[in-house]
Parts: structure tokens; C-alpha cells; sequence
């Protein structure tokens, strides 16, 4: 496995910093934004509604590929039309005890 991540980077920092400092065709981001209306759960001040608009732009022009994952929302799949998207069924588990899982549907949007 140390082999395969050998090469690896990985970031937090704002997407538009992250996206323009390492686009090049071999390149492959994985995007986690917050969910669509939950855009204050990763702080005040870090991404705002706006975001998804300027990031669907930037990710129409990127050389690389990039791989999404958002909640299944009205809005979201408006906003990256034009992306293949898939709905994918899944189950949160982190922060919840067994009795609390719940089976949700996010979508994974990409550009391959």
C-alpha cells in the first residue's frame, strides 16, 4: 500500500488553491464539499452556497479528472448537470451507534 500512496498529496486547503496549484492531465482530485444546505458544518466562513457554482465552473475547465460526493439534492444535480453523476445507496456509520445507522443516497459526480 506504501507503494500505491507513494505519490499521494493530500490537502486541506481552499478548493480554488488546491485545484490551481496541482491541474495538470494526470492529475485526480476527490472533491468532499459540504452537503448542499449544510454549507456552515465545516465552519463560518469556509464555503458558502456560492461555492458550488464557482466550483462547477472551475471543474468544467480542469485538465485532471475529479470524482464528487454530495448529498442527492434538487440543487446539487442542477448544478453539475452536464457531469456524469451517479446515485449511489449507502449507510453512515461514523459517529452513530448500530442502532442509528440509516441508509441515505449520495451522489458521485465526475468527469470520466
Amino acid at each position: 500500500m506504501h507503494l500505491r500512496l507513494a505519490r499521494v498529496y493530500i490537502e486541506n486547503r481552499p478548493y480554488e488553491d488546491v485545484i490551481n496549484r496541482f491541474d495538470k492531465p494526470n492529475t485526480f482530485f476527490y472533491l468532499d464539499p459540504p452537503y448542499y444546505g449544510n454549507e456552515k458544518e465545516y465552519g463560518e466562513g469556509i464555503f458558502y452556497r456560492e461555492d458550488f457554482e464557482k466550483l462547477r465552473e472551475m471543474l468544467a475547465n480542469i485538465k485532471g479528472k475529479f470524482l464528487l460526493s454530495i448529498n442527492d439534492h434538487p440543487k446539487t444535480r442542477e448544478i453539475f448537470k452536464g457531469f456524469r453523476i451517479s446515485r449511489e445507496r449507502m449507510i453512515y456509520t461514523a459517529g452513530h451507534t448500530q442502532a442509528e445507522h440509516k441508509p441515505v443516497t449520495e451522489l458521485l459526480i465526475s468527469n470520466y
